[in-house]
């Protein structure tokens, strides 16, 4: 086909409607669970060949001392004995979120992040583990894990509440928008009004392929090529990240060249077609 549309991208339709401050409170009293995050505080220590054997080796001596190391960490030594014994030197870290800030919103910036990782792999509390990043082992145990109810001003809280209302919001109006369309509320000259109205572009365009999606998903283009002309349509994608308001208003097919290509093409996707038809009748049939 080659359809000549004219749409109204609702975008900015649903920017103009910003939840009040009085909802996102709202929201944020009656949902506070959702807003708390995990505070960790936990000690490492790197297992060093200094430490261990005295050398800068990671020889077979070192392998034997750090065999032992983890055989009595598994036996159940505390992680202060651990590193008592073996020399090594502790760095204690205190109330850090999973994005590897404290409570006051600071990043640590002196904890590498590939040893962040495997300490927040840790479940259990003062239970100590080795682990390897990159050619080093370390040593490590979580001292204590507690709750945080980030407040309403945060930042991420703010984020949420505005993603969740407008998402709501967006549903809110498309289901009035539908409802209008059902009930015959919306046609070409009621368009161009809720355009000028909400200060929204009416445009016009032509799709002529389904990988024509600078403006368009394909998915939303295969829900235009089957939308007829002159019948206004409310179009969104599964996220509702995208949502226009659809006007065919001239349909063309293409002529295909029975020696060409294409046709062949075609007719193949034809003959796949009925074949299924055939094969869920018969399926339909012994059913």
């Amino acid at each position: 086909q080659i359809k000549t549309i004219k749409y109204i991208n609702l975008e900015k339709y649903y920017l103009s409607k910003k939840p009040s401050e009085e909802k996102k409170r709202a929201l944020y009293e009656k949902n506070k669970e959702i807003f708390v995050e995990k505070l960790k505080s936990f000690n490492y220590a790197e297992i060093s060949p200094l430490s261990l054997t005295g050398s800068d080796d990671f020889n077979e001596a070192y392998f034997k001392q750090l065999d032992n190391l983890e055989n009595n960490i598994l036996d159940g030594q505390p992680f202060d004995e651990a590193i008592s014994q073996n020399s090594l030197r502790k760095i204690s870290i205190e109330n850090i979120n999973k994005e590897k800030k404290d409570k006051n919103g600071k990043i640590i910036n002196d904890l590498p992040n590939g040893i962040f990782k495997k300490i927040e792999m840790i479940k259990n509390i003062k239970t100590p583990e080795i682990f390897k990043v990159g050619s080093k082992y370390y040593l490590a145990e979580i001292i204590s894990e507690k709750e945080n109810l980030l407040p309403y001003e945060n930042p991420k809280v703010l984020e949420l509440l505005d993603a969740q209302l407008n998402f709501q919001n967006k549903i809110e109006n498309n289901q009035s928008i539908l409802k209008d369309i059902s009930l015959g509320g919306f046609n070409a000259d009621k368009m161009k009004i809720f355009a000028n109205k909400n200060n929204l572009d009416l445009k016009e365009y032509i799709i002529s392929d389904l990988k024509q999606t600078e403006i368009f998903s394909e998915g939303i283009i295969k829900r235009i090529y089957l939308t007829k002309d002159g019948k206004v349509d409310l179009i969104t994608n599964s996220t509702l990240t995208k949502s226009f308001l659809i006007l065919p208003i001239k349909t063309e097919y293409k002529n295909l060249n029975k020696s060409s290509s294409e046709f062949e093409k075609y007719e193949a996707k034809a003959r796949l077609d009925l074949i299924n038809k055939i094969y869920r009748s018969f399926d339909n049939k012994l059913n």
